[in-house]
């Protein structure tokens, strides 16, 4: 896990220990996978796009925490090794 010092204490949180969690899902046509952490960004050359997801984020209130990403597909992604 990486640690930003200008990360807020609420992106370390597990957002299903607040009290109210809340959902987005939203279409990511052009993700390299970073964002959902199917790839990294280490080395050279950026990672290539993935096939068509979606993103569903989830955040909680009280206390704040997340957001985190995950990644959902409507066919098979394999996590590049």
């Amino acid at each position: 896990m990486q640690f930003n010092f200008n990360s807020s204490p609420a992106e370390y949180r597990n957002p299903a220990r607040s009290e109210t969690v809340l959902l987005k899902l939203e279409l990511a046509s052009t993700c390299d996978g970073i964002e959902c952490d199917v790839t990294s960004d280490e080395g050279d050359c950026p990672p290539p796009l993935l096939p068509t997801h979606w993103h569903l984020y989830v955040r909680g209130e009280q206390p704040k925490a997340g957001p985190q990403c995950y990644l959902v597909a409507f066919e098979h992604i394999e996590k590049p090794t």
